[in-house]
């Protein structure tokens, strides 16, 4: 009886270990990706993640950046916010949404 009272727990320690390593991995493979598309043309993640529903754009600012929001997993779930040069390069990102670090399409 001892012996599988200590199998169950050794069980329960590994796999919460195991779920915290895969969220902790998604949440690299998101910020990994996201810094991945800095510098490079909006036109691009939009031809690739055609799927992304756009949801506002502002600008440009006084800086002459623009601003894009994008609904990466539908129902506002991950929001992505791109900073936009002038000349349409990526400069800068953020994020907000409870799926933002859990997945990346």
């Amino acid at each position: 009886m001892r012996v599988l009272s200590s199998f169950s727990s050794a069980a329960r320690n590994c796999t919460v270990s195991f779920l915290v390593l895969v969220l902790v991995g998604c949440a690299h493979l998101f910020e990994d990706t996201m810094k991945s598309w800095v510098g490079a043309p909006l036109k691009e993640f939009q031809d690739q993640y055609h799927d992304s529903r756009l949801v506002s754009k502002n600008g440009p600012d006084a800086n002459g950046q623009s601003h894009y929001a994008y609904d990466v997993y539908g129902h506002d779930r991950c929001i992505v916010h791109w900073d936009v040069d002038a000349g349409g390069v990526i400069r800068g990102w953020t994020h907000e949404g409870p799926y933002c670090k859990s997945t990346w399409p």
